[in-house]
């Protein structure tokens, strides 16, 4: 039993001394020491390539906050464009708000002038009523002051000038030559009949119009009634008295006449009107102051000439119908 473990245990000393003697190499350092390596190289690798990474990020993100500024500056300038073309889309869409309403106040003036100078021109005319004409005229000129419209421009000045003449005209006959004549009428009240007088065998000239004709046959019909006696061997006539109211008549006919030839412009009829109250005055009614008197201002009258250099608005309606045909054109 010993020899036998005693043959075991030199059998097993032989092995027990060699393994002491061979050191065995572990390979779990090396392993680890390689992994070391591995782990170490992949850091730094990873770490290079994060660098990397890092600055093309970086640059990459430089780039886009450039494109993102330069996004920002265009979508700026574009709110800015449409800003101002909604700004011009509203001054244009004033523009033309504002062009259709001068057009219809364009209208609308021109309509109104149209109304007041047509009267005024039709005053002139038809009535010869000078206060009547600058009237209208003077509110016509009223409403192109207040306009500021080129196509009026030419229309103003003669206008203007059309009514500088239409008062200079008016101050000058209207007021002056009806004043005269109804002093002359209130005159006729004042006058002495006359004694004895010599015949008047004077034919007036023929009537031209229907209104002398008229006139004349009142005058005639009127003059019939008046009856002379003779008054002596010379042939001299005196004057019935109970006639006298008819004489007078007849004298204030001729200035009713005169002023209605005033009214109408009538040259023949106001020199033949003025003409036969001159004859009567000086036939029929002695020679005292006031029939001098009256006599010298039938005179005056007699030497206005009616219908000479009348003023007309010839130039103002030439120069509204020229407005109204270039406003027409603009439409």
């Amino acid at each position: 039993m010993s020899e036998n473990n005693t043959t075991e245990l030199k059998n097993e000393q032989p092995a027990m001394v060699k393994t002491v003697n061979k050191p065995r190499m572990s390979k779990v350092p090396v392993l680890l020491a390689i992994l070391s390596l591995s782990c170490t190289g992949y850091l730094a690798y990873q770490s290079f390539l994060g660098i990397n990474g890092f600055i093309a990020q970086n640059k990459l993100n430089s780039q886009q906050s450039q494109k993102i500024a330069a996004l920002s500056t265009d979508n700026l300038r574009l709110t800015q464009q449409i800003k101002q073309l909604t700004q011009e889309q509203t001054a244009l869409k004033e523009q033309l708000d504002k062009t259709n309403k001068t057009v219809n106040n364009g209208n609308m003036v021109l309509y109104q002038l149209n109304s007041l100078i047509s009267g005024a021109n039709q005053s002139l005319l038809l009535y010869h009523d000078y206060a009547s004409a600058i009237k209208q005229l003077n509110y016509a000129k009223q409403i192109l002051t207040s306009v500021s419209d080129p196509l009026l421009l030419q229309l103003k000045i003669n206008l203007t000038t059309d009514l500088d003449n239409l008062q200079a005209k008016n101050n000058f006959d209207a007021t002056m030559l009806a004043t005269q004549l109804d002093e002359l009428y209130q005159n006729i009240a004042q006058l002495n009949i006359t004694a004895p007088v010599a015949p008047q065998n004077q034919q007036d000239n023929l009537p031209t119009s229907a209104w002398q004709r008229f006139v004349m046959n009142i005058k005639q019909s009127i003059f019939g009634l008046v009856k002379v006696v003779k008054a002596n061997s010379d042939s001299a006539e005196v004057l019935v008295p109970e006639n006298e109211l008819v004489v007078r008549q007849h004298l204030q006919l001729d200035i009713l006449s005169a002023r209605q030839a005033l009214l109408n412009q009538n040259a023949a009829l106001w020199q033949s009107s003025l003409n036969d109250a001159y004859n009567l005055t000086q036939r029929f009614f002695s020679n005292d102051l006031t029939r001098q008197k009256e006599l010298l201002l039938i005179q005056q009258l007699r030497g206005v000439s009616l219908g000479v250099n009348q003023p007309t608005l010839d130039l103002t309606m030439q120069a509204l119908i020229k407005a109204q045909q270039l406003s027409d054109g603009n439409k």
